[in-house]
């Protein structure tokens, strides 16, 4: 499926302004509309457009773009009038955004109704939706959307790429405030729910650990009573089942995780290569090409959904081995000289960082180790104590033998560093104020080839030092890594690559 192109049946123009509560201004279109677009830049002839409003354009702008390339007609917001460009049809609502729900609510039900699974979490979520997707296809067809849509606008989306025979529907329910889940699981409706994990993510937002929890666990009060939930062995989240807040009580529950009584339970990990061999309670054993012992939990939770739709350990077995990590999610590059560069760039919060260091340090082949870790977002109050913990968490490694060097970016990265020497009893980190100014050291001071860890908010876009340290490796050569202290001077990474008129489709947790 195309970001923002999506197959959704033959409807015409009455049936289209039932479904969104929505006027035609002047004559409707004649015919039907076939496939939708939020992005000008798409529109095919016969295409429909739905002008929404994000943070950097308003769809609005662009629909006379649209009628130029034949749109079957624009689904406007009632009070975006002035303009209105002749020759396309508008129908004119209360808010796009929603009837762009209400049209993907409406186009399950044309293609049959296929079993949708809504996964949620703090972490996890895109890499548990790419196994479970790949392991169904073995079972049938199946469709998820190609990267992390988990919003108002992004699950729309999904839905609206699924077709008649597909056997399942994957889908990502993201969350920064309370109450977004429960209004993304009445758009998708699905019959299954996975919580990946309940983690600090978006911690400003929410206020409380407590409120996090509530907000995930909306999942399982979303679900039909004969529907049912892939819940992590979380002490927090038991509890909750048993004072009722976690979905109907006659809702089933399957708990993963490593616990005794945790159903799908993983009861060894062990590193192969940049990959790990599973080994479940059961007796099953499959190789997960992805590292760090969080994804072998993801694992878990994707093997119970599979077995739920019928797939059999031999077929998940085989399916599962064929994955590779996803860009910026433990994806390894070398490095000219011998090193790795482990970049987990695409977002962090304090349990996605813990469980990144974890793994860089488990799974890096043998040499010199050093962690470039930058903010985590969204913390409020707290992010100075988070901070320090993940610092302190880094210079215990240290202190081990497992992380030679660690860098820390952001205003906070003076404080982190001095944590971790002290956790460390060693001076092993470094503080900068910025991106840039790690950039701009490497080019004058150099890194030679090392195994590097790339982590932090996807606010920072970590992922520009990828290129800097694979040229500061090649120009240096082997040796020792800088270790002393600070950095003052900055530098120009590289221009963001990512734009377009599209309204974001993913930014939260």
């Amino acid at each position: 499926m195309r970001s923002d192109a999506s197959q959704a049946g033959v409807r015409g123009a009455a049936c289209l302004a039932r479904e969104v509560a929505g006027t035609w201004r002047g004559a409707p279109p004649t015919g039907a509309w076939r496939t939708l677009r939020t992005d000008s830049r798409e529109v095919t002839p016969g295409d429909l457009f739905v002008a929404l409003r994000g943070e950097r354009h308003d769809g609005h702008a662009f629909v006379a773009e649209a009628r130029a390339r034949g749109a079957w007609a624009a689904v406007v917001a009632r009070d975006a009038r002035a303009g209105d460009p002749d020759g396309i049809a508008l129908l004119a609502v209360e808010d796009p955004r929603r009837a762009l729900a209400a049209i993907a609510t409406r186009h399950l039900v044309d293609i049959g109704a296929p079993t949708v699974i809504a996964i949620t979490g703090s972490c996890g979520k895109t890499t548990t939706k790419r196994i479970l997707a790949r392991l169904l296809e073995e079972a049938g067809p199946v469709h998820a959307a190609p990267a992390s849509y988990n919003n108002d606008i992004g699950v729309p989306l999904t839905l609206l790429g699924a077709s008649r025979g597909d056997r399942a529907v994957v889908v990502e329910l993201g969350t920064n405030a309370l109450g977004e889940i429960r209004a993304l699981a009445e758009v998708a409706r699905p019959r299954i729910g996975i919580v990946t994990m309940v983690g600090r993510a978006h911690l400003g937002g929410f206020g409380s650990p407590a409120a996090i929890l509530e907000e995930k666990l909306s999942l399982c009060a979303a679900l039909p009573a004969d529907g049912t939930a892939i819940l992590p062995d979380d002490p927090r989240i038991a509890d909750a089942r048993r004072a009722g807040l976690a979905g109907p009580p006659a809702l089933r529950c399957i708990r993963f995780g490593e616990s005794a009584d945790a159903a799908v339970r993983v009861i060894e990990v062990t590193p192969d290569g940049a990959g790990q061999r599973v080994r479940l309670d059961d007796g099953f054993v499959f190789r997960l090409a992805l590292a760090g012992r969080h994804n072998a939990r993801n694992a878990a939770a994707a093997v119970a959904g599979a077995r739920m739709l019928g797939v059999a350990d031999a077929a998940i077995a085989r399916a599962i081995a064929d994955l590779r990590p996803e860009a910026m999610r433990l994806e390894p590059t070398p490095v000219p000289g011998g090193g790795t560069i482990l970049n987990d760039a695409y977002n962090a919060n304090p349990e996605s960082m813990r469980a990144g260091l974890h793994a860089f340090v488990t799974h890096a082949p043998p040499g010199r180790r050093a962690a470039i870790l930058g903010t985590m977002a969204e913390l409020g109050a707290a992010a100075a104590d988070l901070h320090a913990e993940l610092a302190a968490d880094a210079g215990g490694l240290a202190r081990d033998g497992a992380l030679d060097a660690v860098w820390f970016i952001g205003d906070l990265a003076a404080m982190q560093a001095a944590v971790a020497d002290a956790a460390a009893g060693a001076a092993v980190a470094r503080a900068f104020p910025t991106v840039e100014a790690v950039a701009e050291d490497l080019r004058a001071r150099g890194m030679p080839a090392m195994h590097v860890l790339l982590k932090a908010s996807r606010t920072q876009r970590l992922e520009r030092l990828v290129p800097v340290l694979i040229a500061s490796a090649a120009a240096t050569g082997t040796g020792a890594a800088p270790r002393d202290a600070g950095a003052t001077r900055s530098g120009d990474v590289g221009a963001d690559a990512t734009g377009g008129r599209a309204c974001s489709t993913t930014s939260c947790s």
